[in-house]
């Protein structure tokens, strides 16, 4: 059985004024990261923007299997944890 998956589309400008935006909700909170971690494949751009709106220069990434093509499978899995 395949599963659509919605996706939206959205422009690089709407993409970094989101970036941009999250990163003043985390500055405004008052937490300072020490590292930030990106989900792979579409979560390292937005935790590069990030990392360079809160001068955070420690950034690395984790891949996570949740999908086998289209297929969602049970359990979601850290393929190479820290």
């Amino acid at each position: 059985m395949t599963v659509k998956i919605r996706c939206d589309y959205i422009s690089w400008s709407r993409f970094y004024s989101l970036s941009r935006k999250l990163s003043c909700r985390v500055h405004d909170s008052g937490f300072k990261p020490d590292i930030i971690i990106a989900i792979g494949r579409g979560g390292y751009m937005p935790a590069r923007i990030i990392s360079d709106f809160l001068h955070v220069m420690n950034l690395t990434s984790l891949k996570i299997e949740h999908y086998r093509g289209t297929q969602k499978k049970k359990l979601a899995l850290v393929r190479y944890p820290l």
